[in-house]
């Protein structure tokens, strides 16, 4: 199974904040990997967005390989999920036969 798409967002946008559409992810979808990348980090504005679903925030300046080495640690963790979920399905299909 592929990674999903990685959304990078910026936390300041004109029209709304940044962690809105995110919020907006249904419980029951596979959320995609979000990767929040901001000028203005701070400890409430991370909070805020690691518990909407981020999986990393980051300050702009970022350098490329660090950008990288951030989002192939997000997909490897995404594939431990997808693991865990799948065998945990299977379980529960075996404890119900």
């Amino acid at each position: 199974m592929t990674a999903p798409l990685t959304p990078f967002r910026a936390l300041e946008l004109p029209d709304i904040h940044g962690l809105d559409p995110q919020l907006q992810i249904p419980e029951k979808t596979r959320p995609p990997i979000i990767i929040i990348i901001t000028s203005h980090r701070d400890i409430p504005i991370t909070v805020r967005a690691m518990k909407a679903g981020a999986m990393e925030v980051l300050t702009k300046s970022i350098d490329a390989d660090s950008l990288m080495t951030t989002i192939c640690i997000a997909w490897a963790r995404d594939r431990i999920a997808q693991q865990r979920s799948a065998e945990l399905t299977r379980l529960r299909k075996r404890a119900r036969s």
